[in-house]
């Protein structure tokens, strides 16, 4: 039976991560509340390698340049200086997200966690973002990248275009876990263009080939080796119908530069995306979708979607619309809000889980997760089957093997408040789902 502390069943998550936080070779789980709801700090569950868990006091103290700045929406897993235990960084940010900080945190032996923000130049920023994590430069350490910076309110998203909005910031890790934002080179095939910029930029195109003879700065940003190389290379997912930019890697060490080619898929991918191959080809293909935004106008918010796509890639980062790639049609959500790839069934082919909150607007009545799982003839929605069918506001999840059984298992970040403050809103459901071996799960009974 897994065991919690009561503190750690706090109704409202807004993010995780399942770490190994003491190098004892078991999953751990932080967790993050939502700000103002009594936690001032990421709480550290540890892991007695049989699935019980009890909180480690403490292990967590940011060290916030601002008081207003104390919730964190978005964590990753990162070496920051190439010792044998696990370090996180995570972004943390003020109520209404116009302003956050990144945090980065140093592993130890004892799960505590030490607060070395100040080896990260330039650590607060306007807006807020998530974060990639990679070594772009090839030199052998962690390197990270601002994926995407909405500046707040005044960053305005829409299914055509976006504005106020901007991402790719490439943080370097000088190889003792001292990170500094860098220039990029980058070689534009679109039109013979080479300049140095501050952040990852794109010549924007219109599907069809017409030039808007605009530099854009990314939002999103998916890292993964896109041709073959063996070197980690980037896509960037764009908002109407744009030509979505491949960031094709041609870094060295301290020096980073890519050439950006463009592929014509008319896609917008506001509600998220993921990297995985879906045609067992050996190359990683493009999964994304758009989101009904919150206080978006929808004729039925309990029924109204938006659709998953599917872009393969011809084995040099160029994309092609391929959604017969859907095994039992199209896949569809509300509002994604993560996109998590692993292989759930250990057959040697990566599956994709999205958690959905759904419409994010009262009564945040929430939505299905899905589950697509890799088959010889693309992804099948296995959702109801492995999860069952129950709606929930899912703000995001995290993958880890927890009861080290060899099958990666899932914590959702489910809020469990909400049906306290309407019959109409998503139910409190269970968080940890142990995965069965077949790619399906069962709920842990414990209120997590």
């Amino acid at each position: 039976m897994i065991r919690l502390s009561t503190r750690l069943s706090q109704k409202k998550v807004l993010s995780s991560l399942i770490v190994d936080a003491n190098g004892d070779n078991n999953m751990d789980i932080i967790v993050s509340a939502y700000s103002n709801t009594g936690y001032e700090n990421p709480l550290l569950m540890l892991n007695d390698g049989n699935g019980e868990f009890t909180e480690l006091e403490g292990a967590i103290a940011l060290n916030n340049s601002n008081q207003q700045i104390k919730a964190s929406p978005h964590m990753a897993m990162i070496n920051a200086n190439n010792d044998e235990y696990s370090d996180v960084i995570l972004v943390n940010t003020n109520e209404d997200y116009t302003e956050s900080e990144f945090h980065l945190l140093l592993g130890s032996d004892s799960g505590q966690f030490t607060d070395a923000t100040t080896n990260i130049s330039e650590s607060i920023f306007t807006g807020w973002g998530e974060v990639i994590v990679a070594d772009i430069d090839q030199d052998g350490f962690d390197d990270f990248i601002l994926a995407q910076n909405p500046n707040g309110a005044q960053c305005e998203v829409t299914q055509t275009s976006k504005s106020g909005c901007f991402g790719g910031t490439i943080y370097l890790n000088d190889g003792t876990g001292l990170f500094s934002p860098t220039s990029i080179e980058l070689f534009d095939d679109s039109n013979g263009a080479q300049y140095s910029a501050s952040s990852l930029q794109f010549t924007d195109l219109a599907s069809g080939g017409i030039v808007n003879s605009e530099i854009k700065e990314v939002w999103r940003v998916e890292a993964g080796d896109l041709n073959g190389d063996s070197i980690i290379d980037l896509v960037a997912p764009t908002f109407g119908e744009r030509m979505i930019p491949s960031f094709i890697n041609q870094s060295s060490a301290g020096n980073v530069s890519f050439r950006i080619t463009y592929s014509d898929v008319p896609l917008s991918a506001g509600g998220g995306s993921a990297l995985l191959d879906v045609n067992r080809d050996g190359f990683l293909d493009l999964v994304m979708s758009e989101a009904i935004y919150n206080g978006a106008v929808v004729a039925d918010h309990d029924t109204q979607t938006t659709p998953v796509y599917i872009a393969v890639n011809d084995g040099n980062g160029n994309f092609t619309e391929a959604n017969d790639l859907f095994e039992q049609g199209v896949a569809k959500v509300q509002h994604a809000r993560a996109w998590i790839v692993a292989d759930f069934d250990l057959d040697g082919n990566d599956d994709l889980f999205v958690a959905d909150h759904g419409y994010d607007f009262p009564p945040f009545s929430g939505y299905q997760n899905l589950l697509l799982m890799n088959s010889a003839s693309g992804l099948t929605n296995t959702t109801e089957l492995a999860l069952g069918i129950e709606n929930t506001f899912t703000h995001g999840a995290s993958v880890g093997d927890i009861n080290n059984d060899g099958y990666p298992d899932l914590y959702l970040n489910n809020d469990l408040q909400l049906i306290e403050t309407s019959s109409e809103s998503a139910s409190a459901s269970p968080r940890l789902w142990l995965n069965n071996g077949d790619g399906t799960f069962t709920a842990s009974s414990q209120e997590l």
